[in-house]
């Protein structure tokens, strides 16, 4: 446990000294100065609070939700808690090319606003949400049909063989929607729309995720499989809403 968290710890502090190398060495696209005044600017900070602070809060709430979604799983029992463990590292393959694309729809997104491209815009994060889409039914596909082969990789127990099947089982079926939450929200993100992305996510989370695994799995005694139905609520709430969110077209105007 030290050595992986040293590990982590020595990387990120690599990681942030390359970019501060890059932020601020001549040359450099983006340069920034460490002379000059670094007293802080009133507008320029309310209008990164304006963008940034529902981004942060965001953030702070889907990680408070998957605590208590944790949580929930570890009352079950150790068996349960592995499949969900196990299903999750097993899926990342899957979910962090998804990212990479949100990360394009936000970066695209937000430069064609800039230079008042709005079709530019929408046609930037159309592209990333069919390239992520194609992957991630792709990936949904062999995740299924391999889904014991990848949980075997991790362990031999019967209870967490099936327990991890039946999860990776709710993950390939959702990577459709998964890639439609992730993505269209980065691309409002992107517009300067936090506080939309902000709304559907507790919405997902704190609204049917917890409610319905809490109901499903401990209340009506389902287990795992009742707590991963709250988890697929969650997703196909994200999905349905950050659709109809990106659809209105009121993210384009959004004054940044």
């Amino acid at each position: 446990m030290r050595g992986s968290a040293i590990a982590t710890t020595s990387a990120r502090a690599i990681g942030a000294a390359m970019l501060l190398y890059v932020l601020f060495k001549r040359g450099s696209v983006l340069k920034l100065s460490w002379f000059g005044s670094w007293r802080p600017q009133r507008d320029m900070l309310g209008k990164l609070l304006k963008i940034g602070g529902p981004a942060a809060l965001e953030q702070l709430t889907f990680s408070l939700g998957m605590t208590a979604f944790s949580i929930m799983v570890v009352s079950l029992g150790t068996a349960e808690l592995a499949a969900q463990q196990i299903a999750f590292n097993a899926a990342s393959i899957s979910i962090m090319p998804a990212f990479a694309f949100g990360v394009a729809a936000t970066t695209l997104v937000g430069q064609n606003l800039g230079a008042r491209s709005p079709r530019r815009a929408e046609e930037s994060a159309l592209q990333a949400l069919r390239s992520g889409l194609v992957w991630m039914s792709t990936m949904g596909l062999l995740i299924i049909l391999f889904r014991r082969q990848l949980v075997g990789l991790y362990s031999q127990d019967p209870d967490v063989l099936r327990l991890g099947a039946m999860c990776l089982t709710f993950i390939g079926l959702a990577q459709p929607l998964q890639a439609m939450a992730i993505i269209l929200g980065s691309a409002l993100r992107g517009a300067g729309d936090t506080r939309g992305a902000m709304m559907v996510t507790v919405a997902g989370v704190w609204g049917l995720r917890l409610p319905v695994g809490w109901l499903l799995g401990l209340g009506l005694g389902l287990g795992l499989f009742g707590v991963w139905q709250g988890w697929a609520a969650d997703f196909i709430c994200r999905a349905t809403f950050m659709t109809l969110r990106y659809r209105s077209g009121k993210w384009k105007e959004i004054k940044v």
